[in-house]
């Protein structure tokens, strides 16, 4: 779901004034609600008849009274607790689901960035991936603002990885990478990027927040022979998440798993083809009935030529997978 934030910057002066005068440690409680459009709020008093809670939002890393950053300020940050945007951090990373992943996660949008691209980087030379997190500045945010990233470290929850970059040009295109890690679970990891004015993070401006979804579960360890998971799950095309249906899927008949693959693509298809209709009907080019058409094979097989084919979404779900192999087995028998 696509998530926006709104802090007004009269709340944020507030705020940065509050917790400068009760101290480098102290948080300021805020009330936060989701409106109807997936907007997120952020406001000094929770408001009448709305689903809102108090959250607590944290202080800029501490400066030094001479307005030099203080010494080793990654080292202070690195451990530093999630805003409660999303609850506690997990206990542990473990592989979900396809299903209970969900669609792939929307470019999210805030005051004064735009996610333009989200993905996984692998190196199999290293034995290694990274997160890489492409952004997109919006007008008012000023040249020389500071954007820290904070990845998660899929080996640690209670771990973050602090990256960051100064804006050298408004309205420019800014690439994040995390560092290096070994290994991934399915999961929908948070990244959180700190706004700041400039490099001496003395005025918070905003957070941003995006979800980078992987589906792939694997460890860079290479096996006896030399060969790894990632290497197989790159050859294969699939991940190895696991399936809700996993015991079952082995005594299902291919028009059962066929049946069964359909509908969790369609579990999946059917948000993001909502949403893709909404923002059509919300352009004002075309109505709603010409929207619903268009977009009614999202997620489809397209033959673009006689010999190419842009393949179906989500073909790589377990029960999808089980569905082909179970295919081929029916035709070799077949031959036989």
């Amino acid at each position: 779901m696509r998530t926006l934030i709104a802090i007004s910057p009269f709340l944020l002066a507030i705020l940065g004034m509050a917790l400068t005068a009760a101290g480098g440690d102290a948080r300021a409680d805020i009330c936060k609600w989701v409106d109807e459009d997936g907007v997120t709020h952020y406001a000094a008093e929770c408001p009448e008849g709305v689903d809102s809670r108090q959250v607590e939002l944290e202080p800029p890393p501490p400066s030094r009274q001479d307005g030099k950053q203080a010494a080793n300020p990654e080292a202070a940050r690195q451990d530093k607790p999630d805003p409660a945007e999303h609850g506690a951090r997990p206990a542990s990373y473990r592989s979900l689901p396809r299903e209970q992943l969900g669609p792939l996660p929307d470019n999210a949008e805030s005051t004064y960035l735009i996610t333009t691209y989200t993905g996984l980087d692998f190196e199999l030379e290293k034995l290694s991936a990274k997160f890489t997190l492409t952004l997109k500045a919006r007008e008012q945010l000023p040249e020389g603002a500071l954007l820290e990233a904070q990845f998660p470290d899929p080996a640690n929850p209670a771990h973050k990885q602090a990256v960051s970059k100064t804006l050298k040009r408004a309205r420019s295109e800014i690439i994040l990478n995390s560092p290096p890690f070994g290994g991934l679970k399915c999961w929908n990891y948070e990244v959180e990027v700190y706004v700041y004015r400039d490099d001496s993070r003395a005025e918070l401006l905003d957070i941003h927040r995006q979800t980078i979804q992987s589906v792939m579960d694997f460890d860079l360890v290479p096996k006896k022979d030399g060969s790894h998971q990632l290497l197989e799950a790159l050859v294969e095309g699939v991940g190895k998440c696991p399936s809700e249906h996993a015991q079952d899927l082995p005594r299902m008949s291919v028009k059962q798993l066929e049946t069964l693959c359909e509908q969790e693509r369609q579990k999946l298809l059917a948000p993001e083809r909502a949403a893709l209709i909404s923002r059509c009907i919300a352009s004002g080019e075309h109505d709603a009935d010409w929207c619903k058409r268009y977009h009614a094979d999202h997620g489809d097989a397209v033959r673009i030529d006689p010999v190419r084919v842009i393949p179906a979404l989500y073909m790589n779900l377990p029960e999808c997978i089980a569905a082909q192999k179970a295919r081929e087995r029916e035709k070799e028998d077949g031959a036989n």
